[in-house]
């Protein structure tokens, strides 16, 4: 179905981008910690975010939150 495929793509597009800005941070910063760090607060802030999106959804607004948002929001 068109939703397995987008997840797969969605997935890939999510791992090729936090591993090129980890490489950029790398290269940037010069050191390993600190990039793990930022990544992991992207990361979290992320999420998040998301999960404040789905609680205003179902809460307020008493909608389930469209499936594809998440991966809309990442990028």
């Amino acid at each position: 179905t068109t939703r397995s495929y987008y997840n797969g793509d969605i997935r890939l597009v999510v791992i090729v981008t936090l591993l090129v800005v980890f490489l950029i941070l790398v290269t940037v910063l010069r050191a390993i910690v600190a990039p793990l760090y930022l990544i992991a607060s992207v990361v979290i802030s992320y999420l998040s975010a998301v999960g404040l999106g789905v609680a205003f959804f179902q809460f307020v607004c008493h909608q389930a939150i469209y499936w594809n948002v998440s991966a809309i929001a990442f990028i």
